[in-house]
């Protein structure tokens, strides 16, 4: 499980990223403004990608220039997912292995 927080033009928002019981990248948002205490506030999972099913699975998330990017190692390559912003229907895969 990895997070970080990504500042969107409509406020911060917290991008929480993890693999799912299914083995699938999942993430999920939350904003951080005009929130209550209530850590059931984010926001239902999406899952981007199928994970290759080995426990040693590397996972990072960052927010640059305001656009969640998501690192994850599966099948021996690393791959970027990001997005426009955290809401994103689609998300956009590249693999960044030899870059």
């Amino acid at each position: 499980m990895t997070a970080t927080t990504v500042n969107q033009k409509n406020g911060t928002v917290v991008l929480l990223a993890y693999v799912d019981s299914s083995g699938f990248l999942t993430v999920q948002s939350r904003d951080t403004v005009n929130v209550s205490a209530v850590y059931s506030g984010f926001s239902t999972p999406k899952r981007l990608v199928e994970g290759d099913g080995t426990i040693a699975t590397g996972l990072a998330a960052v927010g640059t220039s305001g656009e969640p990017k998501v690192y994850f190692v599966v099948n021996q390559k690393i791959l970027e997912l990001s997005a426009t912003d955290v809401t994103a229907g689609n998300w956009t895969t590249v693999d960044v292995t030899s870059v």
